[in-house]
């Protein structure tokens, strides 16, 4: 039988994680959004590539570049995070069926990271 409780808890905690998520990767895009206004540029002509190797030094440069990247990314893996989230709460509470589930869906996100990766 399922611990209500623990189950509610859980679903605070997921609750908890989407909503600062969410918060934190609004606020990176529009702090990149107006760095890029106060630059004079257009968001529809595109910008630069993410390079990981300038990611401090840009973002301490105010580059827009950075701030929208890490929102975009921030955006993107919400829903990878609320799973792993999810699945250490499934753990704990010994719920095989919603662990495998979990695992499941995890392993489908990674097969699809590595497939995009791959194909560069």
């Amino acid at each position: 039988m399922r611990d209500r409780a623990a189950d509610t808890e859980l679903e605070r905690r997921v609750g908890r994680l989407i909503t600062a998520m969410t918060r934190l990767s609004i606020g990176l895009l529009v702090i990149g959004l107006v760095l890029l206004a106060l630059d004079g540029r257009d968001l529809l002509a595109g910008f630069e590539p993410l390079d990981l190797g300038r990611l401090s030094g840009d973002i301490l440069a105010a580059r827009p570049e950075p701030f929208l990247w890490l929102g975009l990314m921030v955006a993107l893996g919400t829903p990878s995070a609320r799973v792993a989230v999810s699945l250490v709460g499934y753990l704990r509470n010994a719920d095989r069926l919603m662990v495998g589930v979990s695992v499941g869906i995890l392993a489908v996100i990674a097969t699809g990271v590595i497939l995009a990766a791959e194909r560069g």
